[in-house]
């Protein structure tokens, strides 16, 4: 991919899960130029619980890592 399909990225952050306590890390990337929005979950990469969504673009992602 070029970089022009990662400009609207957002860095790193970091969440607590609601469920579990662990922390881990949740990327947003959201190539999508276009007016459609959507909403992605922010998934727990320990237990699988959902701590929140964001709202962006048609082809918004959410990726977790898991810190240790």
């Amino acid at each position: 991919m070029s970089y022009y399909n990662h400009m609207n990225d957002q860095p790193d952050k970091r969440l607590k899960c609601s469920s579990c306590g662990k922390p881990f890390n949740y990327t947003i990337s959201d190539g999508s130029m276009s007016g459609e929005h959507d909403w992605a979950p922010i998934v727990c990469p320990w237990c699988g619980s959902h701590n929140g969504k964001v709202h962006g673009g048609a082809t918004i992602s959410v990726w977790t890592s898991k810190i240790e």
